[in-house]
């Protein structure tokens, strides 16, 4: 199988377990055998962006030869000198195969976070700088807000609402007056820790009223083993028959 012969090809990594990953490999064929979960739609939720490096590339090859559509967190710091290849990327993406949310300004994170426990004032100006600094270098206005590690308070939703036009919130607040796409479902066991096994059974156990599930990533963190769960189960969803869909998909929020 090529996609096998690909991964066997490009073992480089010095954390790559072969023999789990060949045990993860048949259970995705015995799962393929008796795919039984509804048609979901699959927004991928990617945080982290801050450059056009061989990691992106590699993604961004995938992403293109499965057809994917990919929400991908845009950290605005990294834009204050961006390289002209970064730049274009997401110029010539947006809205193709890709679309691009504010994902803080400094990402500031462990003891202190840019949305939790900062005043409502501070974080609708991290919002703005990002918004601000995309919309100078690309000509792009924002219109999705997922906060640095979804670490976020009562603040970040007055902040938002002082914000036009940020129409969708990945993980927010139940009353935001946009659109506020819930976390359903994990793909990584920890964080950048994408697993077939543990996502497929997360999937088996889901209500059958969810629709839309929100799927989310670290790519900058994934070694070889990870990409290839995350390969399995971007094959798995397409053999189920799901949809993948941008956060403007879901509905018109005006």
């Amino acid at each position: 199988m090529k996609f096998i012969q690909n991964i066997i090809d490009n073992i480089r990594g010095k954390n790559f377990n072969i023999f789990r990953c060949l045990f993860t490999y048949m259970h995705y064929l015995n799962n393929i055998r008796h795919i039984n979960i509804p048609k979901f739609e699959i927004i991928f939720k990617f945080d982290d962006l801050a450059n056009y490096d061989k990691k992106v590339r590699k993604l961004d090859n995938f992403i293109k030869e499965e057809n994917l559509k990919v929400c991908w967190g845009i950290i605005g710091k990294y834009l204050e000198n961006p390289s002209q290849e970064y730049i274009e990327f997401i110029k010539k993406n947006n809205n193709k195969n890709y679309q691009f949310f504010n994902h803080g300004y400094y990402h500031l994170s462990n003891s202190e976070y840019e949305f939790f426990d900062k005043s409502e004032d501070e974080q609708e100006t991290y919002i703005r700088k990002t918004q601000n600094i995309v919309f100078k270098k690309t000509g792009i206005i924002l219109n999705i807000f997922g906060a640095p590690c979804n670490h976020i308070d009562e603040h970040t939703k007055l902040a938002l609402e002082k914000i036009p036009e940020i129409k969708y919130w990945f993980y927010g607040i139940e009353d935001f007056n946009g659109c506020n796409i819930k976390r359903v479902i994990d793909m990584e066991l920890g964080v950048g820790n994408p697993n077939f096994r543990y996502f497929t059974e997360q999937l088996l156990l889901l209500n059958s009223d969810k629709k839309i599930l929100v799927i989310q990533g670290h790519p900058y963190m994934w070694n070889y083993e990870q990409w290839f769960n995350f390969k399995l189960i971007v094959l798995y969803l397409k053999q189920a028959g799901c949809k993948f869909i941008f956060p403007n998909d879901i509905r018109r929020v005006e």
